[in-house]
């Protein structure tokens, strides 16, 4: 593209890069990115070194807690259950003791339960 009866080159020929200058650019790019990636890998390494730290022993606190709850609840429900069965237990031996009582009772209920029933 130079023209060679001009006796001062232009400024096309002067913006226009030889290939050598091209590849030094590319080369000298390419290590500043591989610079910072490595300088952007090692923050974020040591941001999660720093959030492992500080969250650790809360996840392990809120573990051992949510283990105690469940341990909790757990026992809770057994002893509900065992509740449960002494309080069917002592409804079948009264009922066993006293029939004619029991029959009573249930025969008051249940004409409680149809008043109710039927005023709606």
């Amino acid at each position: 593209m130079a023209n060679d009866n001009l006796p001062f080159p232009s400024s096309i020929d002067q913006a226009i890069p030889s290939a050598d200058e091209v590849n030094a650019k590319v080369d000298e790019t390419a290590a500043k990115a591989d610079r910072l990636v490595d300088r952007l890998a090692a923050s974020a390494h040591s941001a999660v070194d720093a959030l492992h730290a500080k969250a650790g022993p809360l996840v392990d606190k809120a573990q051992a807690k949510a283990s105690s709850a469940a341990g909790t609840v757990q026992s809770k429900a057994t002893d509900l259950g065992a509740l449960e069965e002494e309080w069917i237990e002592g409804a079948r031996t009264y009922v066993r003791d006293n029939p004619l009582t029991s029959v009573a009772v249930a025969a008051v209920v249940g004409m409680i339960i149809s008043k109710l029933g039927s005023s709606r």
